[in-house]
């Protein structure tokens, strides 16, 4: 109950905070990040500005992880709507969650089984309130979901220990 009255109490003196950013309220976005992090305002106002300035691009560069036993049986043309803007935003702990899943398609997989695969799309085919609220949800992760990930040019394919 507290969690609620405080939230109350919030959303009454700042009503500025109710503005619409991606199809949610600033509010709304703030109530689910409020328990994550030490400072979800600031965090909020950092993941806003951050994804403003990729909508303003044309194009950027995205990648992705893909468990294979080589290149050649990556199918590109299934590589899914999750990207990140920098391959140092892959953790562990992410990386163990997809090796887990792509071992239930293909047992015969490593943990070293990994490509980074590097894409060009242009941002309209962003899907900027699935990625807001996305990332909301999951502070420490930074991902960029696309809406129509056939419109990915791939740019790049390598071994991802290699890197």
């Amino acid at each position: 109950m507290d969690r609620i009255l405080r939230w109350s109490n919030f959303l009454n003196e700042n009503s500025k905070y109710n503005r619409k950013i991606y199809g949610y309220s600033w509010n709304e976005l703030y109530y689910i990040i409020e328990d994550e992090i030490d400072d979800p305002e600031e965090f909020l106002n950092y993941l806003i500005k951050k994804l403003k300035k990729i909508e303003k691009e044309k194009k950027i560069n995205l990648y992705r992880i893909v468990f294979a036993k080589n290149k050649d049986d990556i199918d590109v043309n299934k590589l899914g709507h999750h990207f990140v803007q920098d391959p140092k935003d892959f953790h562990e702990e992410m990386n163990d969650y997809l090796f887990r899943n792509a071992r239930k398609e293909n047992s015969e997989l490593e943990e070293t089984d990994l490509f980074l695969v590097e894409v060009e799309i242009e941002t309209k085919y962003i899907d900027f309130e699935y990625t807001i609220m996305t990332n909301c949800q999951h502070p420490f992760e930074s991902e960029i979901t696309v809406e129509k990930p056939e419109k990915c040019v791939i740019k790049n394919i390598t071994e991802y220990y290699d890197n």
